[in-house]
């Protein structure tokens, strides 16, 4: 497998699969204002839902890092991308919320296989620079997969319903899963054979026995703690802008989707200044020091300064979403091809990716309570 059209071919298919069950479940912060506004359900309630997601999401990646290394991961995505399928066409025929709770969780669950199982396919057919190539990639999924919720679920609420979005994604996924079931077992020449990384260095690094000693190494637990963080100021967030704008600025559903698109779109612009500069950084913490400097500043000014104009908050929402993206970067994707070699790479993306989500449920819930009881600037003000 030495040329590069096939690198680029998996790492194209993989990243297709990941967006389209991105969808999946970023539909859901797409329409969770119609949700409010159409069905009663408070923000509260609305939190429990994002949170089963998260919660799932969390414990699927602790569990995605042992069975990925023992089954197929082009099964294992096939699978879940049915999954994701068949609880994108029950959640919007349901009103009561712990339904909806419970759908989502499976949801999260079963997303949570994605990033172990295509970084087990990354390490075991690609060489570097397809490698971090490859990586890199998939922190765009969320500005592209953000994208095109946040513009055309407000066009299928106006001429259907919020409903029609998610029937939509799901017909979205029965297109990619054929497309993953055909292509990729011929891509992948590695993946009926023993997990062996096609990386051929030898150094202190390719233990292949995962510990805690190895966990107290080159400051990972520093770095686990840090990515907790992250993934309490990133999706979470995303999650209730529309809501924001909607409450401060009485703006209209459909506009406040509308707008909230330019916030993931624009994050990607994090995963590309990661990319481009890690090999030129030896100390990742570095630059990501700064970027949590950047966001400390965002939140300031939009507690202070956010009633001022909604068009300076989304930018100030739009830097805050590239630092952290590119600090998820830094630390996510790029950070474990530093410090680990063969299968511990997977099993560190999937434990670290555990705490990101873990950040995620604890802020997709106290957000939403939050703002209801003391009001938006002070919730911004704890964060």
């Amino acid at each position: 497998m030495k040329n590069t059209k096939h690198y680029g071919t998996i790492i194209f298919i993989c990243w297709l699969a990941y967006l389209v069950s991105y969808l999946g479940r970023n539909n859901f912060s797409a329409c969770v204002l119609e949700i409010v506004q159409s069905t009663g359900i408070s923000r509260s309630l609305v939190g429990i839902v994002s949170s089963s997601f998260a919660i799932c999401n969390a414990i699927g990646q602790l569990i995605s890092t042992a069975i990925t290394n023992k089954i197929s991961p082009i099964k294992i995505i096939s699978f879940e991308i049915f999954s994701v399928f068949v609880v994108n066409i029950l959640f919007p025929n349901t009103s009561n919320v712990f339904i909806m709770a419970l759908l989502w969780g499976i949801n999260g669950f079963m997303q949570a296989t994605l990033l172990c199982s295509i970084t087990r396919i990354f390490t075991e057919n690609l060489e570097q620079p397809w490698l971090s190539r490859g990586t890199v990639s998939l922190n765009t999924i969320g500005a592209v997969g953000g994208l095109v919720n946040y513009v055309i679920a407000p066009f299928l609420i106006m001429f259907f319903d919020w409903k029609m979005v998610f029937f939509f994604v799901a017909s979205l996924l029965i297109i990619i899963g054929i497309i993953w079931c055909i292509l990729m077992p011929r891509l992948s020449i590695r993946a009926k054979k023993p997990y062996v990384s096609v990386h051929s260095e030898k150094t202190d690094k390719s233990n292949n026995t995962f510990s805690f000693k190895l966990l107290k190494s080159n400051y990972v637990l520093c770095a686990i703690f840090v990515l907790f963080i992250i993934g309490s100021f990133r999706e979470s967030i995303a999650l209730w802008i529309p809501s924001y704008l909607n409450d401060v600025y009485k703006l209209s559903v459909e506009k406040s989707i509308i707008l909230t698109a330019v916030v993931p779109f624009l994050q990607i612009i994090g995963a590309i200044i990661a990319g481009k500069t890690s090999n030129k950084i030896n100390n990742l913490f570095l630059p990501v020091t700064l970027l949590f400097l950047i966001t400390t500043i965002c939140f300031l000014l939009i507690v202070f300064l956010g009633n001022f104009n909604f068009i300076f908050t989304i930018i100030l929402f739009v830097i805050n979403a590239i630092s952290m993206t590119a600090a998820l970067t830094f630390l996510l994707s790029l950070y474990p091809l530093k410090c680990m070699s063969g299968k511990n790479i997977t099993i560190l993306v999937g434990i670290m990716n555990f705490f990101v989500h873990l950040g995620d449920f604890f802020a997709s819930m106290s957000i939403g309570a939050l703002s209801t009881i003391v009001g938006w600037n002070f919730t911004f003000l704890i964060m």
